[in-house]
């Protein structure tokens, strides 16, 4: 137990006053100490400055504010910034007065937090060389020795000092003050974690740097809705990485986000990590069978697709929602597949025009969708429609063919006939002439009668698209039923 006083106290028993566990032996005659500063940067340090007296806020201000700390400033320029902990010499008002009339800008210092200063990493450092070496002879062996491990730290153990103060500040905000840094992580696996099977055990290697907790403190995974911990332990004092190893047999439950659990005290903070970042099921495999010929359907006859699927997990597990499901697609209709104990039902319907095309099965898990290519049944065909289109297209074709020959005949034979009877037809002309100058007066009558041949040709035209349907009809019966009552189909249509 620590108090403001320096007085060490202890938690002890009746009677146990004079117990060798509860009392620190110490000399009083003898001995000495000395105050010592120093000062560095990325590239440079300043001498070790020993002070002869107690250090004060004018000492302070005369002995290492104006012999080190502006020089230093002045040769090493562009420094950015002065840091410094919050010493009563430190933050008196003459020091603070000092600094900023020489320009000098300084980092604000968090209270209670001598531990953040990287010179404290740089005394603990020189403090363990000098007991290698066993205690010193006197104070000026003392100021020897110090002076001489000061100069022999190398410059790189100064950088790295220099390099951690970005994220011992970012430690210190992320915990608003408490004794702890939360870590960074990895999580790495030599199988695939975008395909995994159900059941199927897994292999993780989980890296996890810098952290600390002056408490217990835990490290645990969480994948999906599982949290399997790595290690605990009662405290870290200082910056540490681990690495461990963990097996998992993948459930339901396993699937979705992963990432690393941080417990300190009482607090707990949820990490992303590098690397795997979620665990994602296999993708399923479908095979469709059909209990009619797919090729030759019959339109409005019913029809049976079953839907075998395997290497899926249960829609109503965690990883998927309970609204996802597997939506068949045949031509241009959808149709909701149902989810049962033995798997994904038949189902039935009566095949109609907007069935015909390609079939496809489509999982949906979630946000996402997948268009799963399956074996079997690829397509729903109406070979029937596509003969009598045919058949249809070729009688078409036939008539304007027809129509096209009787134009061209008819144009050579006028041809032939005007080169032949050329004098009969100037004849012929001149008593047409001579005919309609005499029928003029009989125009209206002429109309009238024209319009009475066109009445009729329209007529005509209506009956020959009548006869071309009743041939169609015949084509389409002569498929469906026998020949002998596709006879008597025409014959009742016929009359």
């Amino acid at each position: 137990m620590s108090h403001a006083d320096c007085r060490v106290r202890v938690w002890r028993r009746r009677n146990e006053r004079y117990a060798n566990c509860c009392v620190v032996e110490g000399d009083h005659w003898g001995g000495g100490s000395l105050m010592v500063w120093g000062g560095f940067s990325y590239n440079h340090r300043t001498p070790l400055h020993v002070f002869r007296q107690r250090v004060t806020a004018v000492i302070y201000g005369d002995q290492v504010l104006q012999q080190h700390v502006v020089p230093f400033f002045q040769a090493q320029r562009p420094l950015q910034i002065f840091q410094q902990d919050n010493a009563r010499p430190h933050t008196a008002r003459v020091s603070m007065d000092f600094l900023r009339a020489k320009n000098i800008p300084m980092l604000p210092w968090p209270s209670l937090s001598p531990d953040m200063a990287p010179i404290v990493h740089v005394r603990d450092k020189i403090g363990r060389r000098m007991e290698t070496a066993g205690p010193p002879q006197n104070l000026r062996d003392l100021e020897a020795r110090l002076t001489s491990e000061w100069n022999q730290l190398p410059q790189a153990f100064f950088q790295r000092r220099v390099d951690s103060m970005r994220r011992r500040c970012t430690a210190c905000v992320d915990s608003n003050g408490g004794h702890k840094q939360t870590p960074t992580c990895s999580i790495t696996s030599k199988q695939d974690t975008n395909s995994l099977v159900q059941y199927h055990y897994l292999s993780l290697t989980v890296d996890v740097r810098d952290y600390y907790c002056s408490t217990a403190h835990s490290i645990s995974i969480q994948t999906g809705n599982v949290t399997t911990l790595l290690m605990e332990a009662d405290s870290v004092p200082s910056a540490t990485d681990n690495s461990s190893s963990v097996t998992l047999n993948v459930t339901d439950s396993h699937l979705g986000k992963v990432g690393l659990v941080f417990r300190c005290d009482s607090n707990q903070w949820n990490i992303e990590c590098a690397g795997v970042t979620k665990f994602v099921p296999r993708t399923p495999a479908c095979n469709i069978t059909s209990d009619k010929d797919t090729e030759i359907l019959t339109l409005h006859e019913a029809v049976t697709l079953t839907v075998d699927i395997t290497a899926y997990y249960d829609i109503r597990g965690s990883h998927c929602s309970a609204d996802s499901n597997f939506t068949l697609q045949t031509g241009d209709a959808s149709q909701l597949l149902h989810v049962g104990d033995q798997g994904l039902s038949p189902i039935t319907f009566n095949m109609t025009e907007t069935h015909l095309g390609g079939v496809r099965l489509v999982f949906n898990c979630q946000v996402q969708h997948w268009n799963l290519s399956c074996g079997g049944v690829t397509r729903l065909n109406n070979t029937i429609g596509q003969i009598a289109t045919s058949s249809t297209i070729v009688i078409i074709t036939g008539v304007v063919g027809a129509a096209l020959c009787l134009i061209v005949l008819a144009i050579i034979i006028f041809l032939v006939v005007k080169r032949k009877y050329a004098p009969l037809l100037e004849e012929a002309s001149s008593n047409l002439c001579t005919m309609l100058q005499s029928t003029l007066e009989d125009l209206p009558l002429v109309v009238i009668t024209c319009i009475l041949k066109l009445e009729e040709n329209i007529r005509l035209w209506i009956e020959v698209l009548s006869n071309l349907q009743t041939y169609t009809n015949l084509w389409q019966h002569t498929n469906r039923y026998p020949i002998c009552e596709a006879l008597k189909v025409y014959e009742d249509t016929a009359i």
